[in-house]
């Protein structure tokens, strides 16, 4: 497609890769937040600081060791839950299965070293560290698992049955959003509330997109590639379909047949609008052994934390007094 007549297109801009200092930095930004945050929020309580960061870290790392084992690029490296989902590096395919399973391999984990904890601290009332340190596993991962876009629950059952619809990924968002306002209005957690809303925003991007891919469709675009692989003729309709839709950017750019002094700005946003084609490799029985799996990590530590209230109920009463 868009091969014959290409010469006559301005060459489209370089794709320049961000070295590892770069990198490096944007990965750290996340963590300071994260650690200004508990700061503000625990005080100097820097044990707690360092158990919450430490649960954080060995869940991302089991999203990382486990894309890396399976060769998937579907995640990227995050301290904070639900913000890994973004890719390193475009591929044209990513496979179902492997995506399943990065996911899942977040929080599951995380869940085994809480219960192990949670089973040897009971054994012994002596070691209440255990206790809360398991407690904190369970705790993190468990919300994680929270059917919601964007936590790993959600990215779960997003993978699982609709990997490639993007208006069922819509109306997902829409009532993840939704739910989030309200519990955080429930739980008077107002910066719950406002995350809410920026979801709310993620929602009104979809639905832009979305009539940017009607309008490919109907000229049998193929979107479904990497930014490498998208030819000069591809790039600039791509690009002025995509300014169509945002006039107001559009009034600004001279002439929309030449590179734009702020041609990133727009080179970014058309990137953003290839995904990658979703293999739907993952048959009915792995599909239900990776539902299996869920379930058994939510009803475990729910079991033993009933089976053992009664510990539990004795340690919040100390606490408090």
């Amino acid at each position: 497609m868009f091969s014959s007549d290409d010469h006559i297109f301005p060459t489209k801009p370089q794709l320049i890769r961000e070295d590892n200092r770069t990198v490096f930095i944007k990965s750290l930004l996340p963590v300071l937040l994260m650690v200004a945050f508990f700061l503000v929020a625990f005080q100097e309580n820097y044990l707690l600081i360092i158990e919450l960061l430490g649960v954080l870290t060995l869940h991302e790392v089991g999203h990382w060791v486990t894309s890396k084992i399976l060769q998937s690029r579907a995640y990227q490296f995050s301290v904070l839950p639900g913000m890994s989902n973004g890719k390193s590096e475009h591929k044209q395919t990513i496979s179902q299965t492997k995506k399943a399973w990065v996911v899942l391999m977040g929080p599951l984990p995380g869940i085994i070293i809480g219960c192990s904890l949670l089973l040897y601290a009971f054994s012994s009332t002596d070691n209440l560290f255990l206790f809360e340190l398991g407690m904190l596993f369970v705790f993190i991962n468990l919300l994680n698992l929270v059917p919601i876009d964007p936590l790993d629950g959600g990215k779960i059952l997003e993978t699982l049955f609709f990997p490639s619809n993007q208006k069922a990924k819509l109306y997902f968002t829409l009532i993840s959003s939704f739910a989030v306002i309200a519990l955080g209005w429930w739980l008077q957690f107002w910066i719950l509330v406002g995350f809410g809303f920026i979801m709310g925003l993620k929602v009104r991007s979809i639905q832009k997109n979305q009539k940017i891919y009607d309008d490919l469709n109907e000229i049998d675009f193929d979107y479904n590639k990497s930014y490498e692989d998208l030819t000069d003729r591809e790039y600039w309709t791509l690009r002025r379909i995509f300014l169509d839709h945002n006039p107001k950017v559009k009034e600004l750019i001279p002439n929309r047949m030449e590179l734009w002094e702020n041609e990133k700005l727009i080179f970014e946003q058309v990137r953003t609008l290839l995904f990658s084609r979703v293999i739907k490799d993952l048959s009915f029985s792995g599909k239900f052994m990776v539902v299996v799996l869920l379930v058994l990590a939510i009803v475990a530590p729910i079991y033993i934390i009933v089976e053992n209230w009664e510990f539990i109920n004795n340690y919040v009463e100390q606490q408090t007094f």
